[in-house]
């Protein structure tokens, strides 16, 4: 729920709702969205390597007919505009801790 929305229900600017949420010392962060794996996609994965790599093996310049962009906008189940979405924590919740070997 966005901080207007919460303002709203409870009477305050949403500039108020911002200001306590920093207060309490939660800051906002972007969702991370990655794709969900589900059974089959490891076995269509591994199908379009090998039919990747028998191209490659048949036609030497084959990665240069395909244009490779940055782009890309897809959803198996929903949609969800990342700009809009934020999420309250107090740490990153996608930190990484290493692990000492």
């Amino acid at each position: 729920m966005g901080s207007r929305r919460i303002g709203a229900r409870v009477g305050v600017d949403h500039k108020t709702v911002l200001r306590n949420l920093c207060e309490e010392g939660l800051r906002p962060y972007k969702v991370q969205v990655v794709h969900e794996l589900r059974s089959g996609d490891r076995t269509a994965s591994l199908r379009f390597c090998r039919w990747m790599l028998r191209k490659i093996r048949r036609y030497r310049h084959f990665l240069k007919n395909i244009v490779f962009t940055d782009e890309s906008s897809f959803s198996s189940t929903s949609i969800l505009n990342r700009q809009n979405v934020r999420i309250w924590r107090r740490r990153n919740p996608h930190a990484m801790v290493q692990r000492v070997q």
